[in-house]
């Protein structure tokens, strides 16, 4: 079976679900993220926002980035501004770019992408926090490099994606705009 699923085409949601599931169960954070995700996409199983956020959750604590960068979104879509950035610096922290990016937009009234930043204005993210945040998404950055990913990397071989919101991002940080999962 493929990524997302996929078998000559053929999709068996549900049971990807079940073993997503099962996989949190026993421990694994990617397993819940991937279940957060199909409650809030509906793949496999109806759209359920409560469920969704749960499993974050769930795969927050089991240390993942990613359900941690999306329960920000999610906060940040109920309108609870401060609690969702406390999301991005934890996801930043930990070194993950996006969370980086959304956290300069809580502290700079100019978004990383040049809009006008609603929380930049309200001051969300203090100067301080800002900076420790740097120092520790840095700080990761670092610890994460060696010679031989260095050298995978540039070789092209080995990509990695993830959808978010719809959008297929992958290593190379391009995006194919309009492209969803479900229509994978």
């Amino acid at each position: 079976m493929g990524h997302n699923g996929e078998n000559d085409g053929v999709r068996d949601l549900a049971k990807a679900h079940e073993l997503f599931l099962k996989a949190g169960e026993l421990g694994c954070a990617s397993g819940y993220l991937a279940v957060g995700d199909n409650y809030r996409l509906g793949r496999g199983v109806n759209i359920d926002k409560t469920k969704a956020k749960h499993y974050y959750e769930l795969a927050a604590m089991k240390g993942s980035v990613h359900a941690r960068h999306n329960l920000g979104c999610e906060e940040e879509q109920a309108g609870n501004l401060h609690r969702a950035y406390k999301h991005y610096l934890l996801a930043a922290r930990a070194g993950l770019e996006r969370s980086k990016n959304v956290v300069k937009g809580g502290w700079s009234p100019i978004s990383h992408d040049g809009r006008v930043s609603v929380a930049g204005l309200m001051g969300i993210v203090t100067s301080e926090e800002y900076a420790n945040m740097l120092v520790s998404y840095c700080g990761r950055q670092n610890e994460m490099k060696s010679d031989a990913r260095d050298k995978a990397a540039a070789s092209g071989i080995f990509t990695s994606s993830f959808v978010e919101n719809g959008t297929i991002y992958n290593s190379s940080k391009s995006r194919r705009r309009g492209t969803s999962a479900a229509k994978r």
